[in-house]
């Protein structure tokens, strides 16, 4: 949590509301942690992707376990198996004892 980032000047407040600062960073070696050769992701375009792309989830009663609401199909995967006569296996449906989760205010 912070209040900077809103001035030409570092490390100064402008604004009176503390706000979430996040980000995601590469690293594949510590030199890259702080230093010039840091790697940052904007977070927003994939932020926005993941909010275009959820899945509705069940909770399993008795345990802090969220599952699916239906399978996931990957066209890749179907090939794979067809190629290498594999089976595909797919996520059983929710069992009894699931509540379902409400999409939209993430609450059960």
């Amino acid at each position: 949590m912070g209040h900077t980032g809103y001035s030409t000047k570092e490390n100064v407040n402008n604004i009176e509301i503390t706000h979430l600062h996040w980000g995601l960073q590469l690293i594949f070696d510590e030199s890259q942690k702080e230093g010039n050769n840091e790697i940052w992701i904007d977070v927003y375009p994939l932020t926005r992707f993941l909010a275009k792309h959820t899945q509705a989830a069940v909770k399993v009663e008795g345990t802090k376990e969220w599952v699916r609401t239906n399978g996931i199909k990957d066209p890749a995967v179907e090939e794979y198996g067809a190629r290498n006569s594999v089976e595909v296996q797919t996520p059983p449906p929710p069992k009894e004892g699931v509540r379902k989760r409400n999409r939209r205010t993430r609450e059960p």
